[in-house]
């Protein structure tokens, strides 16, 4: 714990000293917040002896308390600076009698105490407490205040230390227990046994309590670790574990805990996991060093007998203690017979004690339905579950009926709630009917089978449709990252009500948000299909929306084949739209996205300004209409005219909540800073705000999401090359692409972003042990050259970066040999990376060849000076490898022709060890 502790704080202190002075201002309000149990007021915009907060007297002109925020890189150089802030303070807020100074920078310890020292011992200070938080000393408060509520907004400006956090103690908990938890003789053999190997596999029957017991395990042994990390196999995707990349029971994002089994002691459960657990066990075995160890609960064995515990139930004592929780007890004769045919399930028990206590069946019907079924086989307590749950069939049809109709053991929790009522809810958790788990509810499996079992009628199912409906209805306007993950979780739901044929519903509604489920790339075909099997009579919005839909998909297939029929069959669907909005009654609704789509397929065929007039259109009448402002965004961006788009990129990206800005869009404004022209906004919204930027990609991370993938591999060679640490925490986030397959684009952007992943893991120190280093990067290099090759590369661009990766990886023969296939070899880069293929196989004649040629025709076909300046470096790197001074010149002239600052410091401090090692003087 202590070494987690100390790297928690080391990556604030990092962190810190990068912020600018605004974003540390906000950083403070919320420290000073943690530090002072109160409210802040963040008054003006400046670091001017600015008061920051208060605690009972706010009806004073004058604060009690006052804070200031530094972020001078000589703050602690000297005294003068935190002395003269406190000054300033004073002379601002005359009445206040405590002052916290906040440096984002660290301070030593003897410098530390010589400030408070001389702060103490000046006179102007008398009757005032000042505090002075370096950056250390801010990262103890966060640690120590882990579990306060201002800790999420304030690790938006430390992702480093996020990742950290995310396992924590205080953070990562350990899941609460469903009912009363009586230890357990089991416990201490478990343990016994975990201590002679490295994994233990509890296994038994659904609702045996194996879950419970490894939560009362990991309490007991949590001090034994660095941390204890809780993984639900039912939130990974198709129930597959990778270390790399999985979702914590707790936590929104997914964590790389690989890192921390490697670096750390750690305690993993894994619960509820029912298949691939052999190929787990050889996973954490390859990747423990530290003397980690992992529990596995399951329902069958898999495992060696070493490596496996059987848990059956609860002995009699247990079960006796669970039901005289009860009011009233049991009598005697029922506690013996009820017991007997429980057989010890805590599920059951429990079911039974908080029906019992919440009034809705009392001891005699549990006994009669213990006689009804004595004689029935009842190994898993099937039967008896059954009849536990058909007590509340009469106070709680609706609820369960619910439940019968969503038929899945994972529910949405903001569905539920709109589907229920939070009371409604609240009432089923008190019944042990379903469970919170924060991000999402469980029902227990055996508990949804014995609802099935008990609903055979359809009496609320209407009710239940129209929920659904109105439900998707709102959501399928707003499209927030909430929206994607309903219709993913809840993805057969959608489906079997779609294709019942019996349900009186708007179907449509739910076959648009089919349609936003589906991978456009892949199943672009499919999704025309399945539209054209409906009647759509082109008069309300959905219809008009999936006939939209149909028209965009028809046409980007259209394109792949024919860019004449292409435009062609745009202006057909166009005047089809035009004759739409002229000859029906449309509600303002309709119209906006009627008028909108107009302008965005003029925008497709580049009749810009129709298109401009359209989309202007649509934001006279919805101003905000998001989509149009892309669409502007993007027409403005392709014609230089910057100064026209700023106001839509400061809507979209310049808010602090863009929760009502539909995910996609935000998603797509960032796209557009990759472009060249955007260079200056691209620094304001990323460079200077990178950690919202990063936020934002991990939130939207999802395997059927494939936009993210697109934008990340955009933006892959300038992350990992400026912004290492938080692009390493997006690649240890990325999920595995459920349409890798299907979808070539996606795959192409996988093994692209892995290729950027290689090279950075390559040239920092985000691994320190170089035989782990170098183990990361062999797995990193066949994930990339195994998906580069999958994506149908025919294509010299395409063909380039596989090269590219094989010369990063220094496999210069297999560079060789692929350059065989490349069509134009009197392409510059192509001359460029042939110059260091034969540069790494030591062939420096032919290399300076390459390098010359790429020169030439890097001028002839007049490529960039940043192209040019990198051609002249690699002309540098060969001439240095042939012992030839000239390497300096043409150095030189390379550093007069690069504009990126990391670079030019990089090659400039290269050039005074080239001319140090050749004599030549400055």
């Amino acid at each position: 714990m202590k070494l987690l502790k100390r790297n928690f704080i080391n990556s604030i202190v990092k962190e810190l000293e990068v912020l600018n002075g605004t974003e540390f201002e906000y950083f403070c309000r919320d420290i000073l917040n943690i530090i002072i149990q109160d409210e802040v007021i963040h008054k003006g915009h400046n670091l001017f002896a600015k008061p920051v907060g208060y605690t009972r007297d706010f009806y004073e002109d004058d604060f009690s308390i006052v804070g200031q925020a530094g972020t001078d890189k000589d703050y602690f150089t000297n005294y003068d600076k935190p002395i003269n802030d406190a000054l300033k303070c004073i002379e601002k807020s005359q009445k206040c009698e405590n002052i916290y100074l906040f440096s984002n920078l660290y301070c030593t310890g003897n410098h530390f105490n010589n400030l408070k020292s001389k702060i103490k011992d000046d006179k102007r200070f008398k009757n005032k407490k000042i505090y002075v938080y370096d950056a250390q000393r801010i990262g103890e408060v966060i640690f120590e205040n882990l579990t306060h509520n201002k800790v999420d907004d304030i690790l938006k400006y430390t992702p480093i230390a996020s990742e950290i956090y995310k396992i924590l103690p205080n953070n990562n908990k350990l899941p609460g227990y469903k009912n009363h938890y009586y230890s357990r003789e089991e416990e201490q053999e478990i343990i016994n046994q975990l201590e002679k190997v490295d994994l233990i596999q509890i296994y038994g029957l659904s609702g045996v309590g194996k879950t419970e017991i490894s939560i009362k395990i990991a309490s007991e042994l949590k001090n034994s670790f660095d941390a204890i990390l809780w993984i639900s196999s039912d939130l990974q995707n198709n129930n597959i574990i990778n270390f790399s990349s999985i979702r914590l029971d707790n936590y929104g994002q997914k964590v790389n805990i690989e890192y921390f089994i490697e670096k750390y002691s750690v305690l993993v459960i894994i619960d509820n996991l029912n298949n691939n657990v052999t190929n787990i066990k050889k996973q954490f075995k390859k990747i423990n060093k530290n003397k980690s160890k992992l529990i596995i609960t399951s329902l069958q064995k898999d495992l060696h007998e070493s490596e496996v515990y059987k848990l059956d139930g609860v002995n009699k004592s247990i079960s006796k203690r669970i039901l005289n929780e009860c009011y009233p007890n049991p009598i005697k004769n029922q506690l013996e017979k009820i017991i007997n045919k429980v057989n010890g399930y805590p599920l059951v028990l429990n079911l039974i004690k908080n029906g019992i206590n919440n009034d809705d069946f009392n001891w005699d019907d549990i006994s009669s339905d213990i006689d009804d079924i004595h004689s029935i086989d009842d190994e898993n307590n099937m039967k008896i579950c059954t009849r536990l749950i058909g007590r509340y069939l009469d106070n709680y049809q609706k609820e369960l009926s619910s439940l019968n109709y969503l038929n899945s053991t994972k529910i949405h929790v903001e569905f539920i709630k709109y589907l229920l009522s939070s009371i409604k809810v609240r009432n089923l958790t008190k019944r042990n009917i379903i469970n919170d788990n924060n991000e999402y509810f469980t029902v227990h499996q055996l508990v949804m089978d014995s609802i099935n079992a008990l609903i055979d009628e359809n009496k609320f199912e209407d009710s239940f449709d129209k929920k659904l409906v109105s439900f998707l209805k709102e959501k399928n306007i707003i499209k927030d990252i909430n929206y994607y993950t309903f219709i993913w979780t809840h993805n057969n739901l959608i489906y079997n009500k779609y294709n019942n044929k019996n349900i009186k519903i708007d179907k449509k509604i739910l076959l648009y948000a089919i349609i936003m489920s589906k991978d456009y790339f892949s199943e672009a075909k499919e999704i025309i299909s399945k539209i054209e099997t409906v009647n759509l009579d082109l008069n309300n919005y959905y219809d008009i929306a999936i006939y939209i839909e149909k028209c965009e998909l028809d046409l980007l297939l259209t394109k792949k084949e024919s860019k004449e029929e292409y435009e062609l069959k745009a202006k057909e669907y166009i005047n089809k739209l035009v004759n739409i909005e002229q000859t029906k009654e449309l509600d303002l609704e309709t119209k906006v996205l009627v008028f909108h789509h107009i302008g965005k397929i003029y925008k497709w065929i580049n009749y810009l300004t129709e298109a401009k007039n359209y989309l202007l259109k649509t934001l006279d009448m919805n101003n905000e209409y998001y989509q149009s402002m892309l669409q502007l965004a993007r027409i403005y961006v392709s014609k230089k005219e910057l100064d026209e788009s700023i106001d839509y990129f400061n809507i979209v990206l310049g808010s602090d909540n863009t929760s009502n800005v539909p995910i996609t869009i935000v998603l797509s404004f960032y796209d557009l800073l990759h472009q060249k022209v955007c260079s200056d906004i691209k620094y304001k919204y990323i460079y200077k705000d990178i950690n919202k930027f990063i936020k934002i990609l991990l939130i939207s991370l999802h395997s059927e999401f494939d936009q993210p993938y697109r934008i990340i591999n955009k933006f892959a060679r300038d992350l990992s090359y400026n912004f290492p640490e938080q692009f390493n925490i997006l690649c240890e986030n990325l999920p595995y692409p459920q349409y890798i397959n299907e979808n070539k684009t996606i795959c192409k952007s996988y093994a692209e972003i892995f290729s950027s992943y290689y090279n950075m893991i390559k040239y920092n120190q985000i691994i320190t042990k170089e035989e782990e280093k170098n183990e990361k990067m062999k797995e990193i290099f066949k994930i990339s050259e195994k998906f580069f090759l999958r994506s149908d590369i025919n294509k010299d661009y395409d063909r380039k970066l596989l090269m590219d990766l094989y010369i990063k990886a220094e496999e210069y023969e297999l560079a060789k040999e692929y350059s065989e296939v490349f069509d134009d070899k009197s392409q510059p880069f192509y001359l460029q990376n042939m110059c260091k293929v034969e540069r790494g196989l030591k062939n420096y004649e032919e290399a300076l060849n390459y390098i010359n040629q790429a020169i030439e025709k890097g001028k002839e076909k007049k490529v960039s000076g940043y192209f040019q300046s990198a051609f002249l470096h690699d002309k540098a790197n060969t001439e240095f490898m042939m012992n030839d001074e000239e390497c300096t010149n043409t150095l030189k002239e390379a550093i007069r022709m690069q504009r990126n600052m990391k670079t030019l410091s990089i090659w400039e401090e290269k050039l005074i060890n080239w001319k140090s090692e050749f004599n030549i003087e400055k």
